[in-house]
């Protein structure tokens, strides 16, 4: 367990996966109706400040407040919900009287893959109801570069 952060704590930020706009639609339409809104932005919001990263190594949870318009509570409680589902992965530090986090930053699951979850297609089917989930099976299994990629995966392996 981690101690809830304050908002003079510190944190770094790394992408442990390379994140595409592709991903910022998956992250929209099939996690944002599990987490929220909250840790939607916060997701958004964190890969935001790793473009940053070679100006500024550390950044304070002050300025995840101001940038998320989220009170730290928040902040904690979107953090746990991106952590539930695979998006984020949080570590902990202290050193000289300096609390630090460590925020690694995960791309989501491909369309494919979140739908053809037992778990998240449930979670989500339970969330947006029957008729929206089937929508979004049809948009993504109808997509043709979808429909390039599996095939390309599928040949591969």
């Amino acid at each position: 367990a981690f101690l809830k952060a304050v908002e003079e704590d510190f944190f770094e930020i790394y992408l442990n996966s390379m994140l595409s706009n592709y991903d910022r639609d998956s992250i929209s339409f099939l996690y944002q109706p599990l987490i929220g809104y909250e840790a939607t932005s916060l997701y958004f919001s964190l890969w935001s400040f790793t473009k940053q990263r070679s100006f500024v190594e550390f950044f304070t949870h002050e300025q995840l407040v101001v940038t998320t318009g989220m009170n730290i509570t928040q902040i904690q409680e979107a953090r746990l919900k991106l952590e539930a589902v695979g998006l984020l992965q949080t570590f902990y530090k202290n050193e000289n009287n300096f609390n630090y986090y460590i925020y690694c930053l995960f791309a989501p699951k491909s369309p494919v893959d979140f739908l053809s979850d037992p778990l998240f297609s449930r979670l989500l089917r339970e969330k947006i109801g029957e008729k929206q989930t089937q929508h979004l099976i049809n948009l993504y299994y109808d997509n043709p570069l979808i429909k390039l990629l599996v095939d390309f995966i599928i040949n591969i392996f």
